[in-house]
């Protein structure tokens, strides 16, 4: 009776050891302290403010003569489709719920035509549009995730971060019904991005998931001298909605 008691006790102990291993060894979505993650990410960095040209009027030789022309005010997505982003973060743990990390990504954006103003052209006015050329930006940041532990396969997140920006040169082209001129808006410039998003992640496997990210974004303003005064400070806020995938090691 003695033996059969003590056998019961004994295998007790062994299935709540194995219990406790196995809750201790479960594998976690957010970060350790000295793990590090890879998470490639791609989507729509949609425009959500940002004038890329403002009222203004002035009188133009690019079109082979004198000729007065007006602009009118234009944002940043009157002229340009929603803006494609993708690139990849390398993350570090500090914590068991933080990490730190650093992301390189690229994004692209086609200009697209938009009345934009008049031209007079000898004694008639006339309506003008004004493509400029496509976006091409190049973004380097740092920042911190801050993941909140769920015990489940689904690990929501907060993170900012701050960087900079290469941005390529941007030239607009007017067009009226008889002539055509190309200006130079904006120069290549090196800018300020800050950035705040919110995700969530969803464990596939051991150190794998999938995830989903949104937030909100500034690029600070972009440099030149377009000589007949419509350019605007060419700073715009969007708001990114990405896909993201994520390994940790």
């Amino acid at each position: 009776m003695k033996s059969a008691f003590a056998a019961a006790v004994l295998g007790t102990a062994l299935f709540s050891s194995h219990s406790v291993s196995a809750q201790t060894t479960a594998p976690r979505t957010a970060p350790q302290v000295g793990q590090w993650s890879v998470t490639p990410f791609a989507g729509a960095d949609f425009n959500a403010g940002g004038d890329f040209t403002k009222t203004a009027s002035g009188t133009s030789t690019r079109f082979g003569r004198s000729v007065p022309v007006t602009a009118s005010s234009k944002k940043f997505s009157d002229l340009y489709d929603t803006p494609i982003m993708g690139g990849v973060s390398v993350g570090y743990g500090i914590s068991n719920q933080g990490e730190v990390f650093g992301s390189l990504s690229y994004e692209h954006a086609s200009g697209k035509s938009a009345t934009d103003g008049t031209a007079t052209i000898s004694g008639t006015t006339v309506a003008s549009s004004l493509k400029p050329d496509d976006l091409k930006q190049f973004n380097f940041e740092i920042g911190y995730r801050h993941f909140i532990e769920t015990a489940t396969p689904l690990v929501p997140y907060v993170a900012g971060s701050v960087g900079a920006a290469r941005v390529s040169k941007i030239n607009g082209t007017f067009t009226t019904p008889r002539f055509t001129g190309t200006f130079s808006f904006y120069d290549a410039s090196t800018i300020a991005v800050i950035g705040l998003s919110a995700g969530i992640t969803y464990r596939i496997g051991p150190g794998a998931a999938i995830g989903v990210e949104a937030g909100i974004r500034y690029n600070s303003s972009l440099s030149g001298d377009e000589p007949l005064g419509f350019q605007a400070s060419g700073d715009r806020w969007t708001a990114p909605l990405l896909a993201t995938g994520r390994v940790t090691f």
